[in-house]
C-alpha cells in the first residue's frame, strides 16, 4: 500500500502492484475502524490481478476396482496438456486431452481393471505451455483405484446352517450345502457392509433363487438379486423402487443348467452407502443409497452409512414357492480402508 494509508472521512489509497507472469493472485485488502478494529460487517477490497489461470474441479478422486472411464473439469485461460507422474503406469491412459488444449477442457482418464490385491494410486500432471514473458503453471490431480480384498468362505454345512435363521419354507444344510424347497427363506442380522457372493450350485428350471439384504432403518428396504429359471434372467432390484436397476441392465439368456453367483457390494463413500451388483463375477448395475420417490406416500430409499452399518439382514433362498436349488456356500469380503491420505 502507497499513498495515504490512514485518514478521516472519505478518502483514498493507492496501491502498488508489481509485474505478474504466473498464476493468477488475489488479495483482500481491510479497512480497521478507529480503535483498529475490522468492523461487523469488514469493509473489504478484493483484488484479483490477472495471471495464467488452471485449475481443477477435483484434486483427488477414487475408482472403482471395474475401472471404467473418470473424468475431471480443467478451467484455464492458457494452452495446457496433461502427462502421468510416472510414465511406467500403464493401468491407465490419458484419453483428453491428446496434445494441447487451448482454455477450458476436461481431463479424461480410461482406467483399466484392478486384478491385484493392493491399491494403485498414480499422480496426472496438467501443465500450461509457456508463453513470451510468462512461466509454466502446473498442477496435480491424484487417483487411487480400488481392489478385490479376500473372501472370507463360508461352506452351509451343518455347522453354519446354525447361523441362520428358516423364515418359511424348509431347508437341509449339509456336505452338499443348503438344498431347499420353494417358498424357502432364511436369513441372518446384524450383518455388516461390505461384499456378499452366493454361489448358486444347482436349481430346478421353474425356481427362482434369490439373494436380499435389507434394513429396517429408517423404513424398510431391500436391495435383492434374482436369477429366474422360467425366463432365464438374473436381475436386480430395489424396494422402493429406485432408478438404477431399469431392465437394460438384466442379464439375459442366462444357462440355469451351470453353477452360477449373485453378488451384491455395499460399501461407504462419503458417508452413504453405493451398492453394486455383479453376476458370475461381471458389474451389472449400480445404485447410490439415496433416492427420494416422487410419488406421493411412498418412503424414499435411503441407505447412509450411519444408520445400516452392522444392521444389514441377509437373506437367501426361493423367491416363490416353485422349484428347488441348492446354495454352495457364499463368501464375504470387508469393505476396504481407503485410507484417503494416499
Amino acid at each position: 500500500v502507497a499513498g495515504n494509508t490512514s485518514g478521516e472521512n472519505d478518502g483514498s489509497f493507492t496501491l502498488s502492484v508489481s509485474p505478474n507472469g504466473g498464476e493468477q493472485r488475489e488479495c483482500v485488502v481491510t479497512l480497521l475502524d478507529r480503535n483498529g478494529k475490522i468492523s461487523d460487517p469488514p469493509a473489504t477490497f478484493r483484488i484479483v490481478q490477472e495471471g495464467i489461470v488452471l485449475q481443477t474441479d477435483e484434486t483427488y478422486s477414487r475408482v472403482d476396482t471395474k475401472g471404467g472411464e473418470i473424468s475431471f473439469t480443467v478451467k484455464s485461460n492458457s494452452k495446457w496438456t496433461a502427462r502421468k507422474g510416472n510414465e511406467s503406469d500403464d493401468w491407465y491412459t490419458i484419453v483428453s486431452p491428446s496434445g494441447e488444449q487451448d482454455g477450458d477442457g476436461q481431463l479424461i482418464l480410461d482406467v483399466s481393471s484392478n486384478n491385484n490385491t493392493s491399491f494403485k494410486t498414480a499422480d496426472i500432471i496438467i501443465e500450461t505451455v509457456a508463453e513470451s514473458g510468462a512461466v509454466s503453471i502446473s498442477k496435480t490431480i491424484s487417483i487411487k483405484q480400488g481392489y478385490e480384498p479376500i473372501a472370507d468362505e463360508y461352506p452351509f454345512d451343518e455347522e453354519e446352517g446354525k447361523k441362520w435363521v428358516t423364515r418359511s419354507g424348509s431347508v437341509t444344510f449339509g456336505s452338499e450345502g443348503a438344498t431347499m424347497s420353494g417358498g424357502m427363506q432364511c436369513s441372518q442380522p446384524n450383518m455388516p457392509l461390505g461384499t456378499y457372493s452366493f454361489y448358486l450350485k444347482s436349481m430346478s428350471s421353474d425356481a427362482n433363487p434369490f439373494i436380499n439384504l435389507c434394513t429396517s432403518q429408517p423404513a424398510w428396504n431391500e436391495v435383492s438379486f434374482i436369477l429366474r429359471g422360467p425366463s432365464r434372467k438374473a436381475d436386480a432390484r430395489t424396494m422402493p423402487w429406485a432408478p438404477g436397476t431399469e431392465d437394460q441392465y438384466d442379464k439375459t439368456d442366462v444357462d440355469i443348467t451351470q453353477p452360477h453367483v449373485l453378488t451384491v457390494k455395499l460399501y461407504d463413500k462419503e458417508g452413504q452407502v453405493k451398492i453394486e451388483w455383479w453376476f458370475d463375477g461381471e458389474y451389472m448395475t449400480e445404485h447410490w443409497g439415496r433416492y427420494e420417490s416422487t410419488t406421493p406416500g411412498v418412503n424414499p430409499f435411503d441407505w447412509p452409512t450411519a444408520v445400516v452399518e452392522n444392521r444389514v439382514e441377509v437373506f437367501f433362498g426361493l423367491f416363490d414357492t416353485a422349484g428347488s436349488c441348492t446354495f454352495e456356500k457364499y463368501t464375504y469380503q470387508k469393505p476396504l480402508d481407503w485410507n484417503d491420505g494416499l
